[in-house]
């Protein structure tokens, strides 16, 4: 399958540092099967309740505590050339209840322990 051995790009911000996890918010250009997941699992730090890649033990540890069931991870938009109209797409979608829940319910890290790139 030829796009296996195509690169793949995977751009990210942390906009919220919490204790074990951050929220980031996520550019990809290239759009491959996994991509984020696999990407954020090869640095060492799976996507939250990642079944495939993430850490089982770590996932049951985090549903526990903060009643998060579900992967937390998100579109929350697309953009995209449509291929008959040549229009520009854009789609948004705010983040469901349930994300917002979760993410409120952790707590933040102290500033000094936050990483600085």
């Amino acid at each position: 399958y030829v796009e296996k051995h195509i690169n793949a790009v995977t751009r990210y911000n942390v906009l919220r540092a919490f204790e074990n996890v951050s929220l980031v918010e996520v550019f990809i250009k290239t759009g491959r099967w996994h991509q984020i997941r696999l990407h954020f699992a090869m640095i060492g730090h799976p996507v939250v309740n990642d079944k495939e890649h993430g850490d089982f033990g770590w996932n049951i540890k985090f549903q526990r505590k903060y009643k998060a069931k579900r992967l937390l991870l998100h579109a929350s938009s697309i953009e995209f050339l449509h291929p008959f109209t040549k229009k520009h797409i854009m789609i948004e979608a705010p983040l469901p209840d349930y994300f917002v829940a979760v993410v409120n319910s952790i707590p933040e890290a102290p500033s000094s322990s936050r990483r600085r790139d």
